[in-house]
């Protein structure tokens, strides 16, 4: 369970309010949903409280709000994708997003003349600052004219192909986002504990074999508004959940949480924070049957739209929530230090579950499908 700051805001439970799809005739959500819950697009749909998130190896390709006066309209899709950087481009998305404020002039001067790993660019962007102010200012309105013309096309799509086409560009919008941010070197995008998470949701749904549980949620924020916050200290940042899942023969409910290597791993740290967070929230003796009956109108949510394809035998057991640990294998030699972080642990107990999952062969996590981002008992320690 990673931290998050809660906004104050309406608690809206994830499920909640989509019934609109039944009861009304948005053809264009429907036809994206349509696209993304077939597994070979490579989409994984969650729900949230008031929008329904797309994502796409890892990252929000797309969202669709709902309220009572605008039913599920199609927004979202980060305008940042389309700059693509290569290595000879000065300016970043940080610098560009400061070019276009005011005052950023003294920003720069200030930080030029400051010793540091970035010291020479800055100082280069001080050297010219009005070109390159002016190039940020371009780059910004071509970035927000490209977005605006991709989300006018989609809202106004009402075919099938249509739709399938605009997300396929999407797609491939991100994909070379990605891309160009690996070769220059800025950010490691290609792996990483989101991507492994994206993937898990993916293969372990109705439609795979060979899984012992279904993943119902991932990124689970807990409301500060919820009876199962933390209420350790006074506004703590409530803990977040990597996976949410079901265990498929005893409808006996999970909190996952996902470590991608023995680098997320912070000693005993580490693995002992997320167990405390789960015994003061969703694994309270006092709170578990709250978070239960929120999960309950998710799964609901669910079902009614069609999610599970067996939904009358997806069925979530009343009893409190368990705790298990996933990890990722990266090295050779993460089996042996996460058993002995696990074993060393001031707080874990000797029966909480370790899924174990192998390293993959094909880094793109498709064709086939490979067993190492299955959920089977088969991998447990």
């Amino acid at each position: 369970m990673a931290r998050i700051v809660q906004k104050d805001g309406i608690y809206v439970r994830r499920g909640e309010g989509l019934d609109i799809l039944q009861t009304h005739n948005i053809q264009i959500c429907k036809h994206i949903i349509e696209y993304a819950r077939n597994p070979q697009n490579g989409l994984d749909i969650q729900f949230r409280g008031g929008y329904i998130n797309i994502y796409y190896r890892g990252g929000n390709l797309l969202r669709l709000y709902f309220d009572d006066n605008e039913p599920l309209r199609p927004e979202s899709f980060d305008k940042w994708y389309f700059y693509q950087p290569t290595k000879e481009s000065v300016l970043t998305k940080s610098d560009i997003v400061r070019l276009c404020k005011n005052e950023s002039e003294s920003w720069y001067k200030q930080t030029s003349e400051t010793p540091g790993n970035r010291y020479n660019r800055y100082r280069h962007i001080y050297s010219d600052y009005e070109k390159y102010r002016r190039e940020a200012v371009e780059i910004e309105s071509t970035l927000q004219n490209r977005w605006s013309e991709l989300l006018s096309r989609l809202q106004n799509c009402t075919e099938y192909n249509e739709i399938a086409s605009i997300m396929e560009e999407m797609k491939t919008t991100m994909d070379g986002w990605k891309k160009s941010l690996k070769e220059v070197g800025r950010r490691e995008t290609e792996s990483g504990e989101r991507v492994v998470q994206h993937y898990i949701s993916l293969f372990n749904k109705e439609y795979d074999e060979g899984t012992d549980y279904l993943v119902l949620d991932l990124e689970y924020a807990i409301s500060a508004h919820a009876l199962y916050r933390d209420d350790r200290t006074p506004d703590r940042q409530q803990p977040r959940i990597d996976i949410v899942a079901i265990e498929k023969r005893t409808g006996q409910l999970y909190v996952m949480e996902l470590k991608y290597g023995m680098g997320a791993v912070d000693g005993n740290a580490g693995v002992d924070v997320h167990y405390n967070d789960y015994l003061n929230t969703v694994g309270d003796d006092e709170k578990w049957i709250y978070f239960w009956d929120d999960i309950n109108v998710l799964l609901t949510a669910k079902k009614n739209l069609g999610f599970f394809l067996e939904k009358n035998e997806v069925v979530l057991k009343k009893e409190k929530p368990k705790f298990a640990f996933i990890m990722k294998e990266q090295n050779n030699t993460d089996k042996r230090e996460f058993v002995n972080a696990i074993k060393t642990s001031v707080s874990i107990p000797d029966n909480v579950p370790v899924l174990f999952l192998p390293k993959d062969q094909d880094e793109t996590f498709f064709n086939p499908i490979p067993d190492g981002l299955k959920l089977s008992k088969k991998y447990l320690l």
